[in-house]
């Protein structure tokens, strides 16, 4: 599942994982579980993490850890009243066909993407 939504750096809408900050001393795993309510009302019953990084090690020291959530579950969602979000579930060769054509261009979802398309071959 991807969320569009208009960022005003780049001055467009793009589809992007759930993502956000952690909170002071919260875990990885909560903050992705707490994301995953707020920007698409659910929760996810497994979480394995596929990767860790730093977004611009040159620049910032922004460290980014992806999960790959399956088996989700609803639940209320609690995102934040002037975000404007929309959701979608996407099969997995609709996205990679997404990247091909230029349309995903969000590096943490490049990045997830493109390991789990290696991982399902």
């Amino acid at each position: 599942m991807l969320v569009r939504q208009y960022r005003y750096p780049v001055d467009e809408a793009l589809w992007e994982l759930p993502a956000g900050r952690r909170d002071e001393g919260e875990p990885p795993e909560a903050a992705a579980q707490r994301e995953l309510q707020e920007e698409i009302g659910h929760r996810a019953d497994d979480l394995e993490q596929i990767a860790f990084f730093y977004t611009t090690p040159g620049f910032c020291d922004e460290a980014m850890h992806v999960f790959r959530a399956t088996r989700l579950v609803a639940a209320a969602a609690k995102g934040d009243e002037d975000e404007r979000l929309e959701v979608r579930a996407f099969p997995l060769r609709e996205l990679e066909a997404m990247i091909a054509r230029g349309e995903i261009r969000e590096g943490k979802t490049l990045v997830a993407l493109l390991l789990e398309s290696r991982r399902s071959r």
